[in-house]
């Protein structure tokens, strides 16, 4: 009688702790897979990301700026420091230069990079603001 309750229990629990655990497959597929990601922002204009592992380096991109006085900045921005991602492929992150400010936060997955981006840029002693622009991009190769 005691070998089969040990039994019973030991099988219980080996199926419990199975129903709890994730496969390695199920992870892999929500993590971002890595590679280039390129894409457009609402304005039309190009965005690139590089995805390793745990880490999204925004490369480079172009965006329009509103500024003070009533005239329009395009900023090409590049030389980003790489960004964290967190374990739901999500990030959020600001870096700066000498005259501007770059907020961009969203979400990968294993094949996009969806999100929004801001920047804050001088020009001269006018300040510019491009305000809060969605992008997508996705996976290549």
């Amino acid at each position: 009688m005691l070998v089969r309750t040990i039994t019973t229990i030991a099988c219980c629990t080996a199926v419990l702790a199975a129903g709890q655990l994730r496969t390695p497959t199920d992870a892999d597929a929500m993590a971002p897979k890595p590679g280039t990601y390129r894409g457009k922002t609402k304005q039309g204009r190009g965005i690139v990301f590089r995805i390793t592992r745990g880490q999204l380096d925004l490369r480079h991109f172009s965006i329009k700026l509103r500024c003070r006085d009533g005239s329009i900045l395009i900023d090409r921005e590049s030389g980003f420091e790489p960004s964290a991602l967190r374990s739901n492929g999500s990030f959020r992150e600001y870096q700066y230069g000498s005259t501007d400010k770059v907020w961009f936060r969203g979400r990968a997955n294993n094949r996009l990079v969806r999100g929004r981006i801001k920047v804050k840029d001088r020009w001269g002693h006018v300040r510019c603001n491009s305000g809060w622009v969605p992008f997508t991009a996705k996976r290549r190769g």
